[in-house]
């Protein structure tokens, strides 16, 4: 199989800045986007998508990826705590990691 004259522009690119897709792959991506927020924001995707042992900076970059900002990345480090979903690992240097569930 090969692909057509349009395969030439194929690239790998931010999901929020891919521009204008063909057939209905912006609806596609839309709706991908908007499940993996509703899974971050619920806790238990972001703790999936994170590594076992995560410092503040790969929370940040997570929420950069799938909100196109870090900037709520704290209030769910928080919101995590609260919940007893994460702590912090004794001699890591700050680092979280996720508690098992109760």
């Amino acid at each position: 199989m090969k692909g057509g004259d349009d395969a030439e522009d194929a690239a790998w690119r931010p999901a929020r800045a891919a521009g204008p897709l063909a057939f209905d792959h912006d609806a596609m991506l839309a709706a991908a986007l908007a499940w993996l927020a509703t899974g971050v924001q619920s806790g238990r995707l972001g703790l999936e998508l994170l590594p076992e042992e995560f410092a503040e900076a790969e929370v940040k970059a997570m929420h950069r990826a799938i909100f196109d900002s870090p900037e709520d990345a704290g209030q769910w480090l928080n919101r995590m705590e609260e919940q007893n979903r994460i702590g912090i690992r004794t001699g890591s240097g700050g680092h979280y990691h996720a508690l098992d569930p109760a």
